[in-house]
């Protein structure tokens, strides 16, 4: 299984990154503050328009594409917290309650704004449950 950091080393190579999912609040929207970070990193952020798709960015890894789903974590109980499925609660008659997405995405940018963090994790290395939690590891 690839690190974190294997994974966010892979994921940072690649200097063209396409984005959907930009929202209208900016300040606390996790898809605005990763898409502004890799602008300030000096990547080739590309805008798309869409909407209900199962990813926000799309990387371009020089072999293919990489999907990735932002979300926005929480600082709770020692972790960043923060959801792995998409909700259909709000819907009149959903046909299910939420959707992991698995099959879907390569990975999620997860922004904290309680630290100002963003972080890149492989959803191959997560439980398909929800919510995730990213905690540090002594060593790590």
């Amino acid at each position: 299984m690839q690190s974190v950091n294997e994974a966010a080393s892979a994921f940072l190579a690649n200097k063209r990154v396409a984005v959907t999912g930009v929202s209208r609040t900016p300040k606390t929207h996790g898809s605005n503050n990763v898409y502004r970070r890799l602008r300030e990193r000096g990547y080739d952020v590309l805008l798309l328009f869409g909407e209900n798709t199962r990813y926000d960015l799309v990387i371009d890894t020089g072999h293919g594409f990489a999907g990735v789903q932002c979300k926005t974590g929480r600082l709770r109980l020692g972790g960043v917290t923060f959801k792995t499925c998409s909700s259909y609660a709000h819907h009149p008659h959903p046909k299910m309650p939420g959707k992991h997405y698995l099959g879907d995405v390569e990975y999620f940018a997860v922004y904290c704004p309680d630290n100002a963090a963003v972080y890149l994790v492989p959803i191959n290395d997560l439980e398909p449950r929800w919510p995730a939690k990213l905690q540090s590891r002594a060593g790590s």
